[in-house]
Order: structure tokens, then C-alpha cells, then sequence
């Protein structure tokens, strides 16, 4: 989860991995703060943030326990995210290849 960006991004990439990509599943807030360690205040925040952009929609149960679901928006965000971290990913192990290969020409050749 390193090469993940923002709070903001981590919170609405989990919530699509939790959900399966499925907009119809809902995802208990205990379960996002299990992955991602967000503090209760912090999670109602970044749940917040995407319900005003429209990807995210909260419901709370019976007990004080909020559940969050994607929006259609909010899968077409996500999918947008995934292709983003896995290029900064991607990146990373071809910025690592590189090292090694010219660190051993160097020390080798």
C-alpha cells in the first residue's frame, strides 16, 4: 500500500477492493479501518470527501455502524486509480532493474 497515494485514495481503493468492484455490496466501516488503520474521525472524513464527489454513499446501521457504497462514479474512480498505481508500480521495478543492472556494470565491468 506504499506506492498509494493520498488518504483519500487508499480509503476509496479499499473500499473497491473490499467491495469486489461491485457497486451493490456495502463494506462496514470496521472493516476499512481493519485494512488501513484509519482512526474513526479520519474514516468519516475521507467518506465525506467522496460522498460530495459522488463516488461513495453512506448508510448507517442499527448502533452507530456505517456502511459505504460505491456509486458508479465512484467504480469508474477506482478502476482509474488501479491503472495508476499499478504504473507507479510498474515503474518502480523498472527504475529498480535499471539500478542493478548498471550498479553490476559498474562493480563488474
Amino acid at each position: 500500500m506504499w506506492l498509494i497515494g493520498t488518504d483519500e485514495q487508499k480509503f476509496l481503493y479499499v473500499l473497491y477492493l473490499c467491495s469486489g468492484g461491485n457497486s451493490s455490496v456495502y463494506v462496514s466501516e470496521l472493516m476499512i479501518q481493519e485494512r488501513v488503520s484509519f482512526s474513526y474521525k479520519k474514516l468519516h472524513a475521507l467518506a465525506a470527501y467522496w460522498q460530495v464527489q459522488g463516488c461513495v454513499v453512506s448508510h448507517t446501521k442499527r448502533g452507530g455502524v456505517s456502511e459505504y457504497q460505491l456509486t458508479n462514479e465512484g467504480s469508474i474512480a477506482a478502476l482509474r486509480l488501479k491503472r495508476l498505481f499499478r504504473f507507479r508500480f510498474l515503474l518502480f521495478v523498472i527504475i529498480f532493474i535499471l539500478v542493478i543492472l548498471f550498479s553490476s556494470l559498474f562493480l563488474f565491468g
